[in-house]
C-alpha cells in the first residue's frame, strides 16, 4: 500500500502542531463529517495527482485546506494522537483510501486506468467541483 501522501503529512504536521491537548477518541473523529469530508478530499487530491500527470495540485488553495482542517481539530478538541491514529495508522489509511476510491470509482473513475482517473479529474476541475477547485490541468 501507498505510504502517506506528502499532502496528508503535511496536514498532519499542521494539525499535530495546532491541535489542542485535549482528548477525543478517534470514533468520534471518524464520525465528524467536516473532518473526514477534508481527509478523504485530501486522500482523493493525492491519489489523482499520482496517477494523472495531466493534472496538478493548486498548493494555494490545498494549504488553506489544510488550515481549516487544523483550525477546525482544534475547535473540537482533537489531540495530536488522535489524529495520527486516524490518518498516519495502517488502519486509517486503507479505510481514508477506500473513501477515496469510493468517491472516485462513484464519478467513473475505474483506478486501474490512468486514463480513467485523469477523464475523472477533468470532469471535476469542469464542474468545480471542492475536488476539482484543488486542481489544475498542466
Amino acid at each position: 500500500m501507498k505510504q502517506l501522501s506528502s499532502i496528508a503529512l503535511q496536514a498532519l504536521a499542521i494539525t499535530a502542531f495546532l491541535a489542542a491537548p485535549l482528548a477525543a477518541n478517534a470514533a468520534s473523529i471518524r464520525e465528524d463529517a467536516k473532518l473526514q469530508d477534508i481527509l478523504v478530499t485530501t486522500f482523493v487530491i493525492e491519489q489523482t495527482r499520482a496517477n494523472c500527470g495531466a493534472v496538478d495540485i493548486r498548493m494555494s488553495r490545498m494549504q488553506k485546506k489544510i488550515v481549516e482542517m487544523a483550525e477546525h481539530t482544534t475547535a473540537m478538541g482533537y489531540s495530536q494522537a488522535d489524529m495520527q491514529a486516524e490518518v498516519a495508522s495502517k488502519e486509517g489509511q486503507e479505510r481514508l483510501a477506500s473513501a477515496a476510491n469510493d468517491y472516485m470509482t462513484s464519478r467513473g473513475a475505474d483506478m486501474a486506468d490512468k486514463a480513467s482517473i485523469c477523464a475523472f479529474a477533468q470532469s471535476e476541475i469542469k464542474a468545480r467541483t471542492e475536488v476539482g477547485k484543488l486542481l489544475k490541468s498542466r
